[in-house]
């Protein structure tokens, strides 16, 4: 019998990391937030009797020997970065569920055939530089350099955040994993969509994953003072992406399994008292089946290019499919001024929640004088002090 109690402590424990006045959880990949966090979570796995090692993607990994060792091994787990303000359980549940049921196994003696590994995955979210699962892709071997190109609200790449962060981007080929070394992959994780909690129910079993597709789309129409241009002479970039934004939800709503969401939106001057001439939306589409997905974005970019030509007079080419379209993410974000500004305050506060923090909590490799952000290429016994006590007890 697992431990609920044990865990529900880590799970609070780590959910001081990054925490926000609002009460959400800030912890962006590649930070010093969530270098404190996978410490934490090294030092549960070390606990639980599991062998640490960090891949260099930043993934981490704790792994418990079977009968076999050269069995392929059955992997578990999540990731501990977050998205802005996110939750305490959205990602942490699946990677500390699984360093419980380890331990928990550890405690018994309980034997399995195939070795058993927990893993937190680095850059799951993809709210820091708009283009996610940098580490599972890395585990499987489709991450490129090109893709470490993409920047963050302050104009970092990937690549050079894996390098503060004590990670050789050029070695990021290393973190792929053999076909055959695993047996199966299995995630806990919280229910986001309320299905579950509508019905009354209290767990499922997840039958698809539905297949992103990002877009970004600008629009660019004339600029005008609000209280002298007539309606009919103006050429508005904002009405335009609305209208658009109402055939997302027309659309989506239409097939009966797909979501679609605008989630940024960048308007430029940005006057309360100008006309907008220039506007970006980013388009989130998914659906569990692809060519359904694929279809959509279809229609939806053949009645956005009908609406700029028929009803809003924007300019030619008023209409742009900004950048590639991409199946996660857009490094550069759809929107310039406002929404890069809001990410620039956003990291600012955690620096100076960081600096709050580090009066409670240090993190200490036992032996080594290492930076926090410094990557161990071995695994070192490690004390960690978490908000003046010492965790990893249980």
């Amino acid at each position: 019998m697992v431990n609920g109690g044990r865990l529900w402590r880590r799970l609070s424990d780590l959910a001081e990391i990054g925490k926000q006045e609002s009460g959400g959880v800030t912890r962006l990949s590649f930070t010093e937030e969530e270098r404190a966090a996978k410490d934490l979570v090294a030092s549960y796995m070390e606990v639980a009797g599991l062998a640490v090692r960090e891949d260099t993607a930043g993934n981490l990994f704790g792994r418990r020997e079977g009968k076999d060792p050269d069995a392929p091994a059955v992997l578990v787990g999540s990731h501990v970065d977050s998205v802005y303000d996110g939750g305490n359980f959205d990602g942490p549940l699946g990677v500390l569920a699984g360093i419980e049921v380890a331990q928990t196994m550890q405690e018994g003696s309980i034997e399995t055939d195939h070795p058993v590994e927990v893993v937190a995955f680095t850059d799951e979210e993809g709210a820091r530089f708009s283009f996610g699962m940098i580490g599972s892709r890395a585990l499987a071997g489709t991450l490129s350099p090109e893709e470490l190109k993409h920047e963050d609200a302050n104009g970092i790449s990937i690549a050079d955040a894996m390098r503060d962060y004590g990670l050789d981007p050029e070695r990021t080929e290393e973190a792929a994993r053999p076909p055959n070394s695993l047996a199966a992959y299995v995630e806990l994780h919280i229910e986001q969509g309320r299905v579950l909690e509508n019905e009354g129910l209290s767990a499922g079993v997840v039958t698809g994953i539905a297949a992103p597709v990002w877009r970004r789309l600008v629009f660019t129409g004339e600029t005008g003072h609000a209280g002298t241009t007539l309606m009919a002479m103006r050429h508005d970039a904002l009405a335009a992406a609305a209208e658009v934004m109402a055939v997302i939800e027309d659309e989506t709503s239409a097939t009966g399994s797909s979501v679609g969401t605008v989630g940024q939106l960048g308007v430029e001057p940005g006057g309360i008292n100008i006309i907008p001439g220039r506007v970006g939306i980013s388009v989130d589409l998914r659906d569990i089946d692809e060519g359904t997905r694929d279809r959509l974005e279809d229609r939806i970019l053949t009645r956005a290019r009908a609406l700029r030509e028929a009803r809003r007079g924007l300019r030619d080419g008023g209409l742009a499919e900004d950048g590639p379209r991409l199946l996660l993410g857009d490094g550069k974000g759809c929107c310039a001024g406002g929404e890069r500004e809001a990410r620039s305050k956003t990291l600012r506060s955690s620096e100076r929640s960081r600096a709050r923090r580090d009066a409670t909590r240090r993190v200490v490799p036992r032996g080594h004088d290492l930076h926090p952000l410094q990557r161990r290429h071995k695994p070192q016994p490690r004390r960690v002090e978490h908000r003046g006590r010492l965790c990893g007890r249980g």
